[in-house]
């Protein structure tokens, strides 16, 4: 009864197709006639170019060695051996030569190394592109999916075996997915099997069926590996749990849902006809030294060659363009020799003038039933099962879509099914699908909407049955899946508007699958105790054991899931930060904060308090390490995951720390509640009454507090500053992994250097220096030689300006400034540091010496050389950094400061000091101050150039030669006094400037009229014009 009433709910899409037999090739005129074109053999074949050479798809390739007969391919590999052999194999790989086809025989053609290139990926287009047309982004792809599946639709017609496989719409193409179990299909929902099995084996024809661990073992023994890593292959006993154990492992092994299907060794653009595919492919490509290409397989000699083994075999090849197949029979597990055959050969390998199959027979079947496919999967993301049952030659195609419109669960629940399944495996059809973009794109969409439509039928028969503890699982799995969709959609290109949208989808699946998993595992719990108390106690005992390692299993899963959302948390409070929103992003931190327990929060071992000695920075060094924490390797990717409550912690003080570095101080508003929430998530602050549970308790009790928001500085931006320095501060403790270690010592050194740079600009230049050499204590800590050569320079300058206040300390100062040059040379040159920091600290030295030439020149003396030797080293650095400004401003300071000792060398400095040198000089160094644009710097130029008069007005004093020099170079001189002039007039506007402004038009006029006299007579009038 109840089947008919399901026969009658299940009104899905079904015909029949009949499929042409090999005994029908004689008469296959009506097929042709409805529609289909008459075609060739080229529908399977092997691809050739124009030349004749066979086009090879690139794939890695693998030794092969010819094994000796009566080999025995019983014993098996341990793990570690099978481990180390394939690490070998891939090692070792092969780059797969160039094949031509020669005379009917296959010929090596090279790998490319003759042409000047080092590897086959980067052949030119004439050695590497097939003849045939590539799958473009602006192309349609017709068909998708496993080759395996590909490969059933082509042997439909010569065998009775069954055939279950889910056909998806997407787009124009039809993506051909794995296979159906019946089981998902159930007479009564209570019957049916609700542990959802993802990794469904392919069904095999028992005329080619032998022990899988046979044909490993045969590829393990077959492939080509360095002697001197050879192991003897040890007979492996495999353990076999007792039935009871069994049973448990499985029940457990099925409720754990894999979120990630390994993807395709390769991915195969196949054309057939007029059809083009995208194949996902396992198949591998052996070589040796005589046989450059070849597949490999394993017959058993007691058993015949059928036609759907052989067809297996064909197809295989013409996917991946192989030319030959190497065939190793074997009896029982003995190896008795092998056939070599060419693949346009392998229809004969019954032996026989007949072949097995004819290639016209299979294109013409395969095509008709591809064309029924894509007429009748019509339905825009429409999904469609064909079906054929066991010995029928009759094929079914349903519409599964009518399913979750029936009244009754079980078909629910196996549209249910369906579609979970196709979104788990989409994920590789998706990789598969790089090169064309939009479909892609849809491949992605469908995925999601499959796993919405999974999510929304579980929702309902949880409705119906609320103790379904089976759907509770799938649907936190399906959820999370979800949550994966839109995690996957954030890359660093996306605006940061639909990275908002998507990780907020995101939060909130996983929020809910974190709700249902709880559930489960407080439903789980208490039957556990029940069972308990009912049973028997040495049975009892046993059962709990298992259960208990469930019970764990199931908590592992809820606290993985609660770090993710946390870790989602996080990264859409650091996009908030980037946009400035910093309320949505104390909102955001929150929520990360939401399931920390608080019993990982550690009493402070640093109070927050007003740091007074450099013991502070050596206390931390010394309390603070990674404590051997193992770091998880840390992926490509933007998304930064936690694995441990204290790493979540860590990450959210983290991000106090970024937004307090970064955010505006004029945002008083948003500073409160950063002080707050950091004072919540540190400890040491809040009374430990409102410590309980998990840390969103302590914000519902706490957050309305401000009175917990105690300042930590004079104004906001030390309080920020501050703020950044205690948080990364906190986040280090408890031990965190060594790459996070790292990360946080670096910021936590640069917010010293930025409060070492704030008290700086106040003025406050003994807490300056306390910051700048507590930052270089904490860079030296964990050897990050770059950032302790650059707080070693801010310190040099901040000696160059405590010599300026205090002159009595001046020459420590500047010697101690030296030495912290010296020592930041020392460490740049240690780590290898590019030219650029170089040049850097190089400045700085220069400046040093320079700035000290100038305070020294000031004071009278007689002993001069030591002035001189800190002028010219000061020179050197600068003419070794090519600062043609520094050099310019270098020679300025040095004739000023022999200008005012012209008593003690008149003769030396008028003959050679003020001649055409010192005037060129001068030139270039107002053309230097000029080019700022600038008035204050032109008016610099001005004077530059009038203190010329030095020069000109001792000119009598000059040999011959070098006063023609400056008499040739005088109207040059007053020439750019007026370029310099007009435009200080042209620049200034300003009322409050305009008294200035008419001194200068003054000067201008002056340049006007008395062109005619001596430049010195010029020069003069001028400087006393200006005041």
């Amino acid at each position: 009864m109840d089947a008919d009433k399901d026969s009658v709910e299940f009104t899905a899409y079904e015909q029949e197709l009949q499929l042409v037999k090999l005994d029908d090739v004689g008469a296959p005129g009506g097929l042709l006639n409805d529609g289909f074109n008459a075609f060739n053999d080229t529908g399977l074949a092997l691809d050739h170019g124009s030349d004749g050479s066979l086009i090879h798809k690139p794939m890695p390739s693998f030794r092969f060695k010819q094994l000796d007969n009566d080999t025995d391919l019983n014993n098996s590999p341990t793990e570690s051996q099978k481990q180390v052999h394939l690490e070998n194999l891939m090692k070792n790989s092969r780059k797969q030569m160039s094949l031509r086809l020669h005379q009917g025989r296959v010929e090596l053609a090279g790998y490319g190394d003759e042409y000047g290139y080092d590897d086959f990926n980067v052949l030119p287009d004439a050695f590497t592109q097939p003849h045939y047309s590539h799958c473009g982004s602006d192309e349609v792809v017709h068909f998708l999916g496993p080759a395996e599946n590909i490969k059933t639709l082509f042997k439909l017609p010569y065998s009775q075996g069954r055939v279950s496989l889910a056909i998806h719409r997407v787009g124009n193409t039809l993506v051909v997915d794995g296979d159906v179990d019946e089981k998902d299909i159930p007479k009564g929902f209570d019957a049916c099997n609700e542990v959802l099995r993802i990794n469904h084996s392919q069904s095999t024809s028992s005329d080619s069926f032998f022990p899988p661990n046979l044909y490993e073992n045969f590829i393990y023994q077959s492939t080509q590996t360095n002697p001197l890593t050879d192991v003897v292959a040890e007979t492996q006993t495999k353990f076999t749990p007792d039935k009871k154990k069994r049973s448990k492992i499985q029940k457990h092994d099925g409720r754990q849902l894999p979120n990630v299907i390994p993807a395709f060794q390769r991915t195969f653009k196949w054309k057939f006809q007029d059809m083009k595919m995208i194949l996902g492919s396992d198949v591998q490509l052996f070589s040796n030294k005589d046989h450059p290409a070849v597949s490999l397989k394993l017959h058993d000699v007691d058993k015949d060659m059928s036609l759907c083994t052989a067809l297996d075999y064909y197809l295989d090849n013409v996917i991946a363009n192989i030319p030959e197949l190497a065939i190793c029979m074997h009896s029982k597990g003995y190896v008795r020799g092998y056939q070599l055959i060419q693949t346009r050969d392998i229809p004969y390998l019954n032996g026989t003038s007949q072949p097995l199959f004819d290639i016209q027979d299979v294109n013409m079947n395969a095509t008709m039933l591809f064309k029924f496919l894509q007429q009748n999967c019509s339905e825009a993301n429409g999904t469609y099962w064909l079906y054929r049952e066991e010995g029928n030659c009759s094929l079914r195609l349903y519409d599964v879509g009518m399913l979750s419109k029936g009244r009754q669960r079980k078909w629910k629940y196996m549209m249910a099914m369906l579609c979970y399944r196709f979104a788990s495996r989409a994920a590789r059809l998706i990789q598969s699908a790089t090169e064309t973009p939009t479909l892609q794109f849809r491949l992605r969409l469908r995925q999601r909407e499959l796993l919405a439509t999974c999510l929304e039928l579980l929702e309902e028969i949880r409705r119906d049955e609320s103790r379904s503890k089976a759907q509770d699982s799938i649907c936190a799995t399906v959820a999370e899946q979800m949550a994966d969709t839109y995690l996957r959609e954030v890359y660093p290109g996306l605006i940061s508007a639909e990275k908002i949208d998507a990780l907020v989808k995101a939060k909130q699946h996983l929020l809910h699958s974190i709700r249902v998993l709880e559930g489960c595992l407080v439903d789980y719990l208490r039957d556990r105790d029940m069972t308990s108390l009912a049973a028997a106690e040495d049975v009892a005992e046993n059962v709990e054991d298992d259960e208990d390692d469930v019970g764990s299993f199931v908590v592992d899963e809820v606290l993985r899931l609660k770090l993710k959302h946390s870790t989602t948390c996080m990264h859409l409070a650091t996009i908030y930060m980037e946009s400035s929103s910093y309320s949505k992003m104390l909102e955001s931190m929150h929520e990360a904060c939401m399931f920390i327990p608080v019993d990982v929060i550690p009493v402070p071992k640093h109070p927050s308090t007003v740091v007074e000695s450099r013991y502070f920075f050596q206390k931390i060094v010394q309390d603070l390490d990674f404590g051997g924490v193992t770091g998880v390797k840390s992926q490509k990717s933007s998304f930064k995951s936690c694995h441990s409550m204290e790493e979540c912690r860590a990450c959210v003080l983290e991000t106090i720390g970024d937004m307090a570095s970064v955010i505006d101080h004029d945002d008083s508003v948003d500073v409160l509640p950063l002080i707050t929430t950091f004072n919540i998530v540190s400890g040491g602050v809040i009374p430990t009454e409102h410590y309980f549970g998990t840390l969103d308790n302590a914000f519902k009790h706490i957050q309305s507090l401000h009175s917990f928001s105690k300042p930590m500085g004079h104004d906001i931006r030390e309080n920020l500053l501050n703020l950044a320095f205690f948080s990364y501060l906190r986040a280090l403790d408890p031990p965190v992994n060594a790459e996070l270690f790292f990360v946080l010592m670096k910021k936590l050194g640069n917010a010293s250097n930025e409060l070492g740079k704030y008290f700086l600009r106040r003025n406050d230049l003994s807490r300056a220096y306390l910051w700048f050499e507590g930052g270089s204590v904490i860079f030296e800590a964990i050897e990050d030689g770059v950032n302790v050569a650059l707080l070693y320079a801010n310190l040099a300058n901040l000696h160059k300006v405590l010599a300026e206040r205090n002159s009595f300390d001046a020459q420590s100062h500047y010697i101690q400034a030296i030495e912290l040059c010296q020592k930041a040379h020392a460490q740049l040159k240690q780590c290898k540091a590019n030219s650029e920091l170089h040049a850097k600290v190089t400045g700085e030295l220069a400046l040093t010496y320079l700035v000290w030439a100038v305070q020294l020149s000031m004071i009278p003396t007689e002993n001069i050389s030591p002035i001189l030797e800190k002028f010219n080293k000061a020179l050197n650095l600068y003419v070794e950094l090519g600062d043609q400004r520094q050099i310019a401003a270098t020679h300025y300071q040095m004739a000023s400061f022999y200008s005012q000792r012209a008593h003690n060398g008149s003769n030396y400095f008028g003959a050679i000091e003020v001649g055409k040198t010192f005037v060129i000089i001068h030139q270039e160094l107002a053309q230097l101050y000029a080019s700022s644009n600038k008035v204050e710097d032109i008016e610099h130029a001005v004077l530059v150039m009038l203190n010329t008069f030095d020069a000109y007005n001792k000119i009598q004093l000059l040999p011959s030669q070098e006063q023609e020099a400056l008499n040739l170079i005088a109207p040059n001189i007053l020439i750019k006094i007026q370029g310099y002039l007009k435009q200080i007039i042209r620049t200034t506007s300003s009322k409050a400037a305009q008294s200035k402004t008419d001194m200068f038009k003054t000067m201008y006029r002056e340049t006007i009229y008395k062109m005619e006299e001596p430049l010195a007579q010029i020069l003069f009038t001028l400087r006393n014009l200006y005041q």
